[in-house]
């Protein structure tokens, strides 16, 4: 699991305010609400891909198996074709506050097909997730067994609804992998607060369908 995502996670409120300056915006932090479950959001989601090789489904990779072998042990995902741009996404289902994801390679030696990727985090709207509009993204540049992206600390991406996993376009092998986690806690935006992304240093109110 990350090492990072704690059992319990002070979750503070970001109201706007007179105080600490953070990327040219003024916002202070109120004292934190009680203590919240910090968890694999993650952990059976709905879940897609671009495309499938043998059933091999984009649930696999939200099942909680972090070990795949293809065809001997454990359970992973799998596109359908070897192309630029395949992707797996999940929707969260809610905004959460995200502290950190772990992306699980599959294993064997054709683990190094995962390189080059992008991971996307990415808010409620439809045009959210592309690599343009996204709220925050990391880099796959090499071939691991897995990738911890740490968001801990004054890293936090509020207002998170979904999870891309994106073939950069000089990648075109196969898309596969073993599992995803994103660690993360119930954003308080439906308290009716503004909130930020303190990664990008901006705020927004909260989207349309949230109080």
């Amino acid at each position: 699991l990350i090492p990072s995502c704690p059992t319990l996670r002070e979750h503070a409120e970001d109201g706007v305010s007179s105080g600490n300056q953070l990327g040219g915006l003024t916002y202070a932090r109120t004292a934190p609400t009680s203590a919240r479950p910090a968890t694999n959001v993650a952990l059976g989601a709905s879940s897609s891909m671009d495309s499938v090789f043998n059933a091999i489904a984009a649930a696999n990779c939200v099942d909680g198996e972090v070990s795949w072998a293809f065809a001997s042990s454990g359970s992973g995902c799998h596109s359908g074709s070897p192309s630029a741009d395949n992707w797996l996404l999940l929707e969260l289902g809610a905004l959460y506050r995200v502290d950190g994801v772990k992306i699980w390679n599959r294993d064997g030696t054709n683990a190094a097909r995962i390189n080059p990727s992008v991971a996307l985090l990415c808010g409620p709207s439809p045009g959210d997730c592309t690599a343009g509009t996204n709220l925050d993204s990391f880099s796959i540049t090499s071939t691991a067994a897995s990738y911890t992206w740490d968001l801990s600390g004054a890293l936090a991406v509020d207002l998170v609804a979904r999870f891309k996993l994106l073939q950069t376009n000089t990648n075109t092998n196969y898309l596969h992998l073993a599992e995803v986690e994103v660690c993360g806690v119930p954003s308080a935006c439906a308290a009716g607060t503004h909130y930020a992304s303190l990664s990008a240093g901006a705020c927004a109110a909260c989207p349309a369908g949230f109080a």
